[in-house]
Formats: C-alpha cells, sequence, structure tokens
C-alpha cells in the first residue's frame, strides 16, 4: 500500500512539473489549408437547378468580364486627378455608347434568370452592388429608374452579393476558375 501511495504520489509530482514547464498547452492554434468538398447531388432536382446554373454562368461568363474590366477601366479614370469631371463623364459617355451598341442585341437574348445572375457576379466581383455603381457612374435619377423597373420584375440591384447564402454559385464560379475575390477575405 505504502508503494500504491508513493507512486501516485511521483506520478502527480511528474504531471505538476510537466504542466508547469508548459508541455501541456491547450491553447494553440493552427492555421488549416483552405479545403473544398465536392460531392454528387443525390437529388436529381437539385442536380437540374446545379446544371442549369452552371449552364447559364457559362453563357453570361464573357459579358461578366468585359463588365468587371469596364468597371476597373472607369474607377482608373475616376482616380485619374489630372482629369475633369468633364472628361470623366465624356468617357463613361463613349464607353456606354460603345457597349450599348456592341452588347444591346446580345443581352436582350439573355432570360430573366440568367440577367439576375449577372447581376449577382457583377456584384460579386465589384463588390458593391450594380445600384451604386449606376449611382456613382451616372446618377441617382438614372440608378432610381432601373431599380423600380427591376422591382417590377421581381429583381433587386441594391442587394449586395453575399457568398454564404449563395453557396451553390460558390461551388460553380470556384469550378469554373473564379474564386471569391480577395475583398471579402
Amino acid at each position: 500500500m505504502k508503494h500504491h501511495t508513493l507512486l501516485a504520489l511521483v506520478l502527480v509530482a511528474i504531471a505538476g512539473v510537466s504542466y508547469a514547464q508548459g508541455s501541456l498547452d491547450t491553447n494553440k492554434i493552427y492555421a488549416l489549408q483552405e479545403v473544398q468538398i465536392v460531392g454528387h447531388r443525390i437529388d436529381e432536382n437539385a442536380r437540374y437547378q446545379h446544371n442549369q446554373t452552371k449552364y447559364y454562368v457559362t453563357k453570361i461568363l464573357p459579358y461578366l468580364k468585359v463588365a468587371t474590366e469596364t468597371f476597373a477601366a472607369i474607377d482608373a479614370k475616376e482616380n485619374d486627378p489630372n482629369l475633369s469631371n468633364k472628361d470623366k463623364r465624356r468617357f463613361v459617355k463613349e464607353l456606354q455608347s460603345h457597349l450599348q451598341s456592341e452588347f444591346t442585341d446580345k443581352l436582350k437574348d439573355l432570360n430573366v434568370t440568367q440577367g439576375e445572375l449577372l447581376m449577382k457576379l457583377i456584384a460579386r466581383q465589384t463588390h458593391s452592388s450594380v445600384y451604386s455603381k449606376l449611382t456613382q457612374y451616372k446618377n441617382s435619377f438614372v440608378a432610381v429608374k432601373w431599380q423600380l423597373w427591376a422591382r417590377l420584375n421581381g429583381l433587386n440591384l441594391k442587394k449586395e452579393y453575399n457568398p454564404q447564402e449563395e453557396a451553390d454559385l460558390e461551388s460553380i464560379m470556384n469550378e469554373l476558375g473564379y474564386p471569391l475575390p480577395t475583398s471579402y477575405k
């Protein structure tokens, strides 16, 4: 019995010493690599929705690319201190005229779902709503006019993009090689 008590005291003493020396640390933080989990959809309806959305996204990707490049060009002009406001407005008007002549017929062929996806993805890539872009580059009257039209058609130009709410769309964009912009992280 003496040996058991002595052994227990020795073990408690060793555990106390190792804890005091910091070998038992419960506050370690490890940075893990991001892992994407991809699985097959069991529900036929969910799989159909996913494939349909992916098809729509691949169809609107060229327009998304042009839109983000256009916004980047306009932002560069807006931030140029050597240009007057008149020159900036003229640049936006010329760019709008060029884009309208090139894309009006093509964009009219998009259905409502594709248009909604395009608005969401523009908001995703620019990290601001389409309404705020219209207000910034045109004026409040134009933005309100298009917001009214959108609301009559069940859309909302003021909606900000939220990656958590659009998990399926994020999955599709990652599959297509368009990761979430760093401005969201």
